[in-house]
């Protein structure tokens, strides 16, 4: 009776085990909707899609950099998810300016928010790896972006955020970005300064904007354009 009475108790256990190593299987491999949805099939439309977000980035960077008085710039989810997914990859890098690990970004933007999400994996790991977080250009202050970490998620399952506050510190110092964290209703917030290293910035942003379905940056130069002739984008001034 008593061998029996082991047996039957080792039986429990392995299946509360093998229930939840699948229930953590099923957690991890959760791949979230918008995930998904973002997901664009080879077409000419993605291919269009891509091109318009590259030439409206060149054209923002060629504003900033050539010191226009005035420059903005607007992109929408389904532009910045078509050149994720076609001349990020084959001009840009792609999987090459990621950690190790990682690939397939996505995006999707809310009003104030924004999503992204990427593929991870490993030997032993496969999941979809999911930030979430609310963007603001601080009020009355110059060139502050507020950035709050809503969530950070492997799959369905929450996880530690340390890492990426220590990653998102060393990639805006290495971007001359300054940063202070801060906490804001128990979520981590990083209060980014733009050109921190500049007693004057050569340049001032009006507007930071997540709004449904696309981000608006507008700015102006604070220092006479730069000489040279070159072409101003058309594409910009188109939505």
């Amino acid at each position: 009776m008593r061998r029996r009475k082991v047996w039957i108790s080792l039986a429990l256990m392995a299946g509360f085990l093998i229930a939840g190593g699948g229930t953590l299987y099923v957690l991890l491999s959760h791949r979230p909707n918008f995930y998904r949805v973002a997901q664009m099939s080879e077409s000419r439309e993605r291919t269009a899609q891509s091109g318009e977000f590259v030439n409206r980035y060149t054209g923002l960077m060629n504003s900033v950099f050539n010191r226009y008085p005035d420059w903005w710039g607007a992109f929408t989810t389904e532009q910045v998810n078509a050149f994720l997914q076609e001349d990020f990859l084959k001009s840009f890098g792609g999987d090459n300016n990621l950690p190790d690990g990682f690939h397939d970004l996505r995006i999707q933007i809310e009003e104030g928010k924004l999503r992204l999400g990427c593929r991870y994996d490993t030997l032993l790991l496969s999941t979809v790896l999911t930030i979430e977080v609310r963007m603001w250009l601080v009020a009355n202050e110059v060139n502050l972006i507020g950035v709050e970490i809503v969530n950070l998620r492997a799959g369905a399952l929450p996880i530690s955020r340390q890492n990426v506050l220590d990653y998102i510190t060393e990639a805006a110092r290495q971007s001359n970005i300054d940063v202070k964290w801060h906490r804001r209703h128990g979520n981590p917030v990083a209060i980014f300064r733009l050109q921190a290293d500049q007693v004057r910035p050569t340049i001032l942003l009006h507007r930071f904007e997540l709004q449904p379905g696309k981000i608006v940056i507008v700015g102006r130069s604070t220092e006479a354009p730069v000489t040279h002739s070159v072409e101003r984008p058309s594409s910009l001034g188109k939505n």
